[in-house]
């Protein structure tokens, strides 16, 4: 069945899309909705509720931060990358475990296991770039819906060859920054390995982000504030949420220390721990919230979400 979100959602005004406006409160609400139970999907979802995410570290986000800027690609890019890269991660890792815990024994499996690590540490750049290119995929998709729905012109074929030229992340191009970080692979391990990232994620690629959250939020506060700077508020919240990521696992034990008045210790605890880290609408209010405190306190109360 189709998503809701897949078009109005991506880019929800002119935060980060000059050209889309005349969304009215009730859409921004229903759509608010829409990602709201999904993201209650994503934070009770039985398989990984347990699971804290290893792979969205400071490394890992910083790189591909680093990558989106020197790439200039858009916000939502970086941070679709970023939650891919995790998810991604996340299910390769145990599809390859469960293959060497089956297929060997004894200290067999030991070796094997050190041999797939070691190979997987090689490949993390890779995989990287490998989301960074579906994330841009994605999103130069819902642009180019979103122009269809707007302008309908003939000339618009031409317009959206350009804006795909210029968007999306392309094989080539990747290969050249991992040759400038030392790294070598053919054309045909590069399209692999983003074929190995779509089969392993089903080809469900799309992925809820705290920065869809947080331009439907703002949106909703500048309708109800019109008073706001929305344009500084969404630059501040972005700056926040990249800090966020950065400092991901230091910010939620903090969190958890001021919540429980006691760090990390049981398994029920990091179970804890690991949905909180999942909950993607708890951070877009918490950095939204940071983000018109210190833009604006004197009318930061106003702004309660």
């Amino acid at each position: 069945m189709a998503q809701k979100h897949d078009v109005s959602i991506a880019k929800v005004g002119p935060l980060s899309n000059s050209d889309w406006c005349g969304v009215t409160e009730e859409s921004l609400l229903e759509q608010l909705g829409n990602i709201t139970r999904e993201n209650k999907k994503a934070v009770d979802t039985k398989e990984t509720r347990t699971v804290k995410n290893l792979f969205i570290n400071e490394t890992s986000v910083q790189y591909i931060f680093l990558t989106c800027e020197l790439l200039k690609m858009p916000p939502d890019v970086k941070y679709h990358a970023v939650e891919l890269f995790g998810q991604f991660m996340l299910k390769h890792v145990e599809e390859l475990y469960q293959h060497v815990k089956v297929s060997e024994e004894g200290s067999d499996r030991k070796e094997e296991w050190q041999k797939i690590q070691s190979k997987l540490k090689k490949q993390v750049p890779l995989r990287a770039l490998s989301c960074i290119q579906l994330a841009s995929k994605v999103s130069s998709h819902y642009k180019i819906l979103l122009l269809l729905t707007l302008l309908m012109l003939l000339l618009l074929v031409l317009l959206l060859l350009l804006i795909l030229l210029l968007l999306i992340l392309t094989p080539r191009m990747v290969r050249k920054l991992l040759l400038d970080a030392g790294y070598q692979y053919s054309l045909s391990g590069i399209v692999s390995s983003e074929l190995r990232v779509l089969k392993t994620m089903n080809y469900h690629v799309y992925c809820n982000t705290a920065h869809i959250h947080i331009e439907i939020l703002l949106h909703l506060i500048g309708s109800a504030i019109t008073s706001l700077d929305l344009a500084m508020l969404y630059k501040v919240a972005l700056k926040l949420l990249d800090v966020a990521y950065l400092k991901k696992a230091e910010l939620y034990e903090r969190l958890f220390f001021l919540t429980t008045n006691h760090t990390v210790q049981s398994r029920a605890d990091c179970e804890n721990l690991a949905s909180v880290g999942r909950d993607l609408q708890l951070l877009a209010v918490g950095v939204t919230a940071a983000a018109t405190y210190v833009t604006n306190n004197r009318q930061s109360d106003k702004a309660s979400i």
